[in-house]
């Protein structure tokens, strides 16, 4: 990928020279071979260059023999995406393989050149080197992309990965669902093909629906695809696998989204049967596939089926208290809160905001709790979620049983900094949850006194990171835009507090 603007580079110089020949496949083989007859005629004997972009491995003999027969002074280069094919291994000639390892540090220059980068945009440059992976059609997209939202990331380079992955013509779909499950954790457990959550996941249909294929079959295909595509798709470290480059993981990943939320597999089964597995197995399962969950922030499919899965089933849904006051479901939770804000938040107050103040301090703890609030940090930032958020987090902060720095309490106070504060939504917004704080009377007096204590602070203002982020998406605290705002806020508070 990125081979046709390599050899316009190469040649760019060259154009005027006499007998530079350039042609991209198009599909048409007999209007290919005729336009090549009819140069190589019109040149007896001189010399020159052919370059015969996409040109698929059968043609390419065919391509030599006419070169031979009409005039063989002439050299030949032909460009194709396939690196995989095995025909490669068996030609005469010399074959030059551009591997995405050898690229990375050229691309790299590109993507700082293009970009200008500077202490300004130095962290959003990395992503964009990380991103691209050492595909030069993937550095140029995502450039694009930059230059034009100041924002890149998978979603930016999709129409690419069908190309890349380049299928097995008539085995493509059992081969994609394979790619999809060795796509859904980052990093996939994999241990030589021998682990037993690879197992787990190939074996079970609700994540490789290979209905009627025995598990021998899938594990032969899914080592077939390793062997052929490690080092450059697949990179193995130690017992783990990924898919590369990321945005390719991302797609598949989306794909098998898209494939859950148009069937009848239920996910929350799914994850109700990895609850039921040995410890190895869903700790090797769980993290991975969380992990790769919260990077899918901006993911269309993604996005849809966390909306699906929290508002499905109103009477029985799948983050019920049970299931959000587990080990495993509390990381879901947390990893879907970058994909789908405004869902979870409304789910979780639907599930928890209710709840007696008594229960919620002696049911929610330990690291079940660390992940609802970290999730909350997250839901209090976005815009779209904060209603809903910051009304759990002063639930979960009046119901407080942790004594470190980022509880909820901490946390939900420093909501109402004027600067440094942990959300983009402004201040007259903020000044409104004061309100409703107010208006919760007992319980929440001593909390709603801090609260009204850090919208005063003046100075001082230092936050720890994190919580902007959603997937690659960094978003922004809020910065009053004037010192009349500020004033305003303040006010406000005064009033409130005179009022109250």
């Amino acid at each position: 990928m990125g081979k046709s603007k390599l050899i316009y580079e190469a040649f760019k110089e060259t154009e005027r020279e006499p007998n530079r020949y350039y042609t991209k496949f198009n599909g048409n083989r007999d209007k290919l071979m005729g336009e090549l007859k009819q140069i190589l005629k019109d040149n007896p004997e001189s010399d020159g260059i052919i370059i015969v972009d996409d040109c698929p491995m059968e043609l390419v003999t065919e391509i030599i023999s006419i070169r031979d027969k009409y005039n063989n002074l002439f050299r030949l280069i032909f460009a194709h995406h396939d690196y995989f094919n095995e025909e490669l291994e068996r030609i005469t000639f010399p074959v030059i393989k551009l591997r995405p390892q050898d690229m990375e540090e050229s691309i790299g220059h590109y993507i700082s050149e293009a970009l200008h980068e500077d202490e300004q945009n130095k962290n959003d440059i990395l992503v964009i080197k990380q991103l691209a992976g050492g595909y030069p059609q993937m550095a140029i997209e995502l450039v694009k992309a930059y230059k034009n939202n100041k924002i890149a990331g998978p979603e930016d380079v999709t129409h690419l990965m069908p190309k890349l992955l380049n299928l097995t013509p008539n085995k493509e779909e059992e081969e994609k669902k394979i790619w999809q499950t060795l796509s859904l954790c980052l990093p996939l457990p994999y241990e030589d093909a021998t682990h037993e959550g690879f197992a787990y996941l190939l074996g079970n249909n609700h994540v490789t629906p290979l209905n009627g294929m025995e598990y021998e079959e899938r594990r032969s295909i899914a080592v077939r695809i390793v062997t052929k595509y490690h080092p450059t798709l697949i990179d193995i470290q130690g017992k783990w696998l990924y898919v590369r480059p990321f945005p390719l993981a991302v797609w598949l990943t989306a794909e098998w989204f898209k494939y859950v939320c148009n069937s009848r597999i239920h996910f929350n089964e799914l994850i109700e049967d990895i609850k039921k597995q040995p410890p190895s197995i869903q700790t090797a399962i769980s993290e991975g596939f969380c992990k790769h969950i919260q990077q899918m922030s901006g993911n269309k499919e993604a996005f849809k089926m966390v909306g699906q899965l929290v508002n499905a089933n109103i009477d029985h849904p799948f983050f019920d208290e049970e299931n959000l006051c587990s080990g495993l479901g509390s990381e879901l939770f947390l990893a879907m809160s970058t994909v789908n804000p405004a869902a979870i938040a409304t789910h979780l107050r639907r599930v928890l905001g209710y709840k007696d103040i008594d229960w919620l301090r002696e049911q929610v703890y330990g690291d079940v709790r660390r992940n609802i609030i970290w999730a909350l940090e997250r839901l209090c930032f976005a815009r779209e979620s904060y209603h809903d958020g910051v009304f759990m987090m002063a639930r979960l902060a009046v119901a407080e049983n942790e004594e470190i720095g980022n509880n909820a309490t901490a946390q939900l106070v420093q909501l109402f900094h004027i600067y440094l504060a942990g959300t983009e939504v402004n201040l007259k917004d903020r000044l409104a949850t004061l309100k409703g704080l107010i208006d919760e009377r007992e319980t929440y007096i001593p909390l709603t006194i801090r609260c009204f204590e850090a919208a005063l602070q003046n100075g001082g203002f230092v936050r720890i990171g994190g919580a902007e982020k959603f997937g690659f998406e960094n978003r922004k605290d809020y910065t009053p835009n004037t010192w009349d705002e500020i004033f305003e806020y303040w006010y406000g508070c005064r009033d409130l507090l005179l009022n109250g």
